[in-house]
Order: structure tokens, then C-alpha cells, then sequence
């Protein structure tokens, strides 16, 4: 259905419990936006970085989510074991902290958790360097009417001490419902959407592919290409709702002077470890190393199929636009099926495929976001 076709790590980001649970149509990250008005030529490591936000600035988000790309890119991970916290496992984490601590004392360096205020600060020039997604400044053109799509630039991910920047790797998901009527039309349609072609209709609206032989000419499709191979796996597992809140505390403690390092993370992982009823690792702080990334498969035929399949979903405007135009690029590839879609209210959208799906009926297919994943209770065969 197209998954040997995509980038390994968007498959392991819809993965729980060994099980593939969506179908990753594209992917999202944080990466390094860089200003070129202010900067001749972008940083390539965290070192270099530093040196050239104390001269230009960086407005850094210290939240946890944003932090990521830092915390885990030296080979760090947020579980170990039976799902236990990860950050006392090698000294990724605390280079991070380390970093984060320092850039908080350098120069024109904004280190915040508010969002709004550091978009501001680099929108209105005040900072060459901002770590951010493709959603808003992007997607909804702040950046590029701001500052003007040729002055804007996405850094290569930068090294770090011990590996490559390698924030969350989110993604754009389609699930297949167990209820389907129509297991390979589903099936056909889902594979479509994995080809470098489709794909590469779905950059237009600004969708990361999810596909590795995409090729595009869109400077800020390719840095986020680049930035999505590096990433690292966002948990699934249900534990990961104990992690948020101490590791932003984690990271608050080391910016404001209350804890170091070494102390913040420990701590972190005992109130994470208690939350989930879970015996805490002996802290290790020596070296670890990072996994590799897989590669692609090749893509064979389109599956033959014939009948209705029904297609649920809660994109607006341009996505609904480019989506209907995907579907009729599907239909002449797949004469024999037919693609009913129902626009439904994003808010209402779950509540109403659980509903009907726990009475047998709802979609063969349902686009949805990354946190749906668990939701479902029947997963890929």
C-alpha cells in the first residue's frame, strides 16, 4: 500500500507497539530559518551557531517540543527500557541543556517559551535566527510577507557535539478503518498517494513529502526534506503524557540558574519514572550513539481495484482544493474506483468517525493528525 516507498522514519513515527497504525503522507519538523539579510552564510554546528547569534541574533524556543531537535540529536532518548525516561542515557541531553543555558547568557539571543514573541523578533528583523516549523511561518506566508521569500533560508540541520540536530518528527496521517468495504480500493488509493508525483503535488500547499524521491525546486520544501531525515521519533506510547510538563520544567530550571545540568535531567526523569510507575534508570552520562536512518524502496504497480471508497477528512481551503485534484488524478490512474469525500469540521471530525466506527460503519479512509495514533484499536495487518 506504498509504506516501502516512504522514508523509514515517517513509518516509525505512525508505529505503536511494533504495529504500523497510519499511513504517513507527509511529514513535519522544526528547522533552522535563517535570515540572509543578516546572514552572509548559515551556521553548520551548534558552536558556529552561537557564535553568530551573538552578532546577528536567535530567537530560541525553549520549550520542550522546539528543544527537541537539540536534546536528542547527540543519540539521546526520551525512553529506555520499559518505557522509562531516557534523559540520563548519554550526554546528549545535557550538551543540549548546556547549550541552552549559555544561549540564554549570549547576546542577542531571545530564549522564550513564548512563540508570538520570538516570531515578532525575527519577522521584524531584530534576530537573523529562529528554529520553527513549516506550519505558520510557512503555510500561512508570516515569514515570506514579512521578510520576502528571497530573503529567507533553511539551514542544513546542524552537528552537534555527538550527531545532527533531530527534532520530532511529526506527520499528516491517513488511517485505514477496519470497517472498510473496500480493502483494496483503500489500499490502491493510499499507494497513490505515496508516489513522487502525488507527492509532489501535495508540496504546493506546503505538505512535506514523506516520499524520499521527491524532487522540487522549492528551496524551503528541500531545507524541511533535509531537516525530516535527521529527526527523531515522536513517542506514541501513552507514557508520553507524563514527559511534557517536567521537561519543560527541566529546561526553565537550567535557563533561570536553579539547577544544572545533570540535576535538572535527573530530576526530570524521577517525577516522568513516578508519573508512569516506573523504576528510574541508573544515570549514565557517557557516550551513546545514534541510530542510522533507512532508505526507500522502489515503488511497483498500482493495485487493481474497482468499487467506492470513502474518503473523511477536515482540510480547508487550499488542502481541500489540492486534495480534490489529487483524487481526480487517482481516478484516471484507477478508472475502476470511485472516491466518495465528506468534508467534515476538524473538531467534529473524531468524534464523529468513533462513532459511527463503533457501529460497524464510517469511512474506508480518514485523514488525520499524528496524536490520533492509539485511538484506533485495530492497527495495519
Amino acid at each position: 500500500m506504498g509504506l516501502t516507498a516512504l522514508n523509514q522514519s515517517a513509518v516509525d513515527a505512525v508505529k505503536f507497539q511494533d504495529k504500523t497504525w497510519a499511513f504517513p503522507e507527509s511529514t513535519e519538523a522544526v528547522a533552522l530559518w535563517y535570515n540572509k539579510t543578516l546572514v552572509d552564510t548559515p551556521a553548520t554546528s551548534i558552536e558556529e551557531l552561537l557564535e553568530q547569534a551573538a552578532e546577528v541574533g536567535l530567537a530560541y524556543n525553549a520549550g520542550f517540543y522546539h528543544s527537541s531537535g537539540l536534546l536528542l540529536g547527540g543519540g539521546g532518548s526520551v525512553f529506555v527500557g520499559e518505557q522509562q525516561c531516557g534523559f540520563t542515557t548519554g550526554p546528549s541531553v545535557v550538551d543540549a541543556l548546556t547549550f541552552i543555558k549559555n544561549a540564554k547568557g549570549t547576546a542577542n539571543v531571545i530564549a522564550d517559551k513564548d512563540g508570538g514573541k520570538l516570531d515578532a523578533a525575527f519577522k521584524d528583523g531584530k534576530v537573523g535566527y529562529i528554529f520553527n516549523g513549516p506550519w505558520a511561518p510557512w503555510a500561512t506566508g508570516d515569514y515570506v510577507n514579512a521578510l520576502g521569500a528571497e530573503n529567507l533560508g533553511i539551514a542544513d540541520p546542524i552537528t552537534l557535539p555527538n550527531g545532527n540536530f533531530a527534532p520530532f518528527l511529526g506527520t499528516k496521517n491517513i488511517f485505514l478503518s477496519a470497517n472498510t468495504q473496500n480493502l483494496e480500493g483503500a489500499q490502491a488509493f493510499l499507494k497513490f498517494m505515496s508516489t513522487p508525483e502525488t507527492q509532489q503535488m501535495m508540496t504546493e500547499v506546503g505538505h512535506i513529502p514523506s516520499n524520499p524521491n521527491v524532487k522540487t525546486d522549492d528551496p524551503f520544501i528541500a531545507g524541511f526534506l533535509k531537516q525530516t531525515g535527521t529527526a527523531s521519533y515522536f513517542p506514541n506510547e501513552p507514557e508520553m503524557g507524563a514527559v511534557w510538563g517536567p521537561s519543560d520544567d527541566m529546561i526553565t530550571k537550567v535557563i533561570e540558574g536553579k539547577s544544572e545540568p545533570e540535576a535538572a535531567a535527573t530530576e526530570a526523569c524521577q517525577l516522568i519514572d513516578a508519573a508512569n510507575k516506573k523504576e528510574s534508570v541508573e544515570p549514565n552520562f557517557g557516550a551513546t550513539t545514534a541510530g542510522a536512518s533507512a532508505g526507500a524502496a522502489a515503488m511497483g504497480e498500482m493495485p487493481a481495484a474497482e468499487g467506492a471508497v470513502t474518503l473523511w477528512h477536515g482540510w480547508t481551503g487550499a488542502e481541500a482544493d489540492k486534495l480534490t485534484e489529487v483524487i481526480a488524478a487517482f481516478q484516471e490512474k484507477a478508472p475502476g474506483v470511485t472516491v466518495d469525500v465528506l468534508a467534515v469540521p476538524f473538531d467534529q471530525l473524531k468524534n464523529k468517525f468513533t462513532t459511527e466506527a463503533s457501529t460497524g460503519g464510517g469511512p474506508d479512509l480518514l485523514i488525520g493528525p499524528k496524536d490520533w495514533i492509539g485511538t484506533w484499536l485495530t492497527p495495519w495487518a
